[in-house]
């Protein structure tokens, strides 16, 4: 590695001026440069010259998709990743009242929000119309479409929820703290983000994976002690906890084949490989569902899983 200096290129976190280059290359953009801050333990990118929210209201649904070469609509995607909420919505009800006011911000077309709104009550934020008509529209849930310190003017949440937000974010640190302002004391944070320290990556380095997971959206990639490090910082006493999202079949595609499944629920249910009319399907399937399950608890023992979920809660009362 190599350290480049720029006047106007600093860590989002600690503010450090000095990173190293830690790769050149991004799906998309073979020219781009990842950065590590040593100090953080975080990778970045550039902070990016186009306004972000043209971005996500007019291109990101365009090049970036949970199927594989498909431009999926707001009820194609809500019908795809409904059925995956299972570990967000578990972890969100262990540590959240009942009744709590919530803010889903980059609700997407509010499959997370509908796991949840029986029991709490629900608020939206989304860039892309289509998706942010379709959380109003089909599942009778307010969502605007603004910056966090503009929409529902005056209003504050017992929680504000943000799933694989906020490596999207120009400015993380200033993100949680616009979030922090919109919370009442003692309210909660809750966030998802890609561990950088993903087995694909710090144990098998699978073939094309690197290519695949640094990207131009995702402009900060956090692993547990900085992600923990951005919320304490920000006035949040923070749990991070690991959390597998996908099956083994999966990491074993990038390891053999070097390329990612077709959607995200081929690549993140249990395998099932023995189709359920042969005699053997039931003791077969569940071999590999148990097989899965350890695989989750190895990776969360080396701290190499996907994902990263943190609740952070605010110290002010």
């Amino acid at each position: 590695m190599t350290t480049k200096k720029r006047d106007r290129l600093s860590c989002p976190l600690c503010k450090d001026s000095n990173p190293k280059v830690a790769r050149k290359g991004v799906r998309g953009d073979a020219e781009e440069e990842v950065y590590w801050c040593t100090e953080c333990d975080i990778h970045f990118l550039e902070p990016p010259n186009y306004d972000l929210r043209d971005y996500y209201r007019d291109e990101y649904r365009k090049n970036h998709s949970s199927a594989i070469g498909e431009d999926l609509g707001p009820k194609e995607r809500f019908d795809l990743m409904r059925p995956l909420m299972q570990m967000r919505e578990s972890v969100f009800r262990e540590n959240i009242p009942s009744g709590s006011k919530v803010l889903e911000v980059g609700c997407s077309s509010g499959f997370f929000l509908d796991t949840i709104r029986g029991d709490y009550s629900c608020y939206g934020a989304e860039w892309n119309p289509d998706d942010a008509a379709y959380v109003r529209d089909e599942l009778g849930l307010p969502c605007e479409e603004g910056n966090l310190d503009e929409i529902y003017p005056g209003q504050t949440f017992t929680v504000i929820a943000a799933y694989h937000v906020l490596e999207h974010v120009a400015d993380p640190m200033e993100w949680i703290r616009v979030a922090k302002s919109r919370l009442i004391g003692g309210g909660w944070l809750c966030l998802e983000v890609p561990n950088i320290d993903n087995a694909l990556l710090s144990i098998y380095n699978a073939p094309g994976f690197s290519d695949f997971y640094y990207r131009k959206p995702h402009l900060t990639y956090f692993n547990m002690p900085s992600l923990a490090k951005a919320l304490g910082l920000n006035g949040f006493e923070a749990r991070v906890a690991l959390h597998e999202p996908y099956s083994l079949t999966n990491h074993m595609n990038w390891v053999l084949n070097g390329s990612p499944q077709a959607n995200a629920q081929t690549a993140q249910l249990s395998p099932a490989p023995v189709p359920l009319d042969h005699p053997a399907a039931g003791v077969m399937n569940r071999w590999f569902t148990r097989i899965d399950r350890e695989y989750k608890v190895l990776l969360d023992t080396m701290k190499a899983t996907s994902s990263l979920m943190a609740v952070g809660r605010k110290r002010e009362i």
